[in-house]
């Protein structure tokens, strides 16, 4: 197979998928430099009725509020807790799908401003019919 003939496929193959993800009325990709980040890709579900979206999300740790554990043996151990909420909402406004996972952290010792600790990254997955949805996701 030839050069260009493999270009033509690739380009095929990019224009299909473009035209079969679904639009949201927000926004699908949220700046990568902000504190939370999340991207919506929409996938063909083994159900024709249905589509699979994933949510792919980065929080970085300094979003969250670290303080000392209380039930650890160790003074130096420190927790924050976080829940995610995502939830993809019908053109009529109605809640067509929605998950809450709870994101808890640890650490040895309290994180600096200048710290750059690995961020907490993810996906959720929502089935749902074809059509136009909002993205509500809060952290």
């Amino acid at each position: 197979m030839s050069r260009s003939s493999l270009l033509v496929i690739f380009l095929l193959a990019g224009i299909v998928a473009a035209s079969a993800q679904m639009r949201f009325d927000q926004s699908d990709a949220r700046s990568i430099s902000a504190p939370v980040s999340y991207e919506a890709v929409s996938l063909f579900s083994a159900d024709s009725s249905r589509v699979v979206v994933n949510i792919h999300y980065r929080i970085a740790q300094n979003f969250f509020i670290f303080v000392r554990n209380e039930s650890s043996p160790q003074t130096s151990a420190y927790v924050a807790h976080g829940e995610l909420v995502v939830e993809l909402l019908n053109e009529q406004k109605i809640s067509a799908a929605r998950r809450i996972v709870q994101l808890p952290l640890t650490r040895e010792s309290l994180p600096k401003e200048t710290d750059r600790s690995a961020n907490l990254q993810g996906a959720v997955s929502l089935s749902v019919p074809p059509g136009k949805y909002t993205i509500v996701f809060s952290v």
